[in-house]
């Protein structure tokens, strides 16, 4: 099990899985794919396959979620379970 880790300049908070940690963003501000991808100037597919898991955005995109959401801390497991 080959894991690495992930980190912003942010403070550091467990987070195994971005797709879970996005769903839970979204939720609690009730961003819809549509509106979270307009925000990002981006197809709402791309957020829809964040959401899902089956892609990931870049550090920059992440960075960039972490000010829309007011998130100062994320890390991400990278690598297999």
């Amino acid at each position: 099990m080959n894991k690495q880790i992930i980190q912003t300049n942010y403070t550091v908070a467990v987070c195994h899985n971005f797709a879970q940690w996005l769903r839970e963003q979204m939720a609690l501000g009730f961003w819809s794919d549509r509106s979270l991808a307009a925000e990002m100037d981006m197809d709402r597919k791309t957020v829809l396959a964040w959401r899902l898991g089956q892609r990931y955005p870049k550090l920059d995109q992440i960075a960039r979620l972490m000010e829309i959401f007011n998130s100062e801390s994320l890390t991400l497991s990278v690598g297999e379970d």
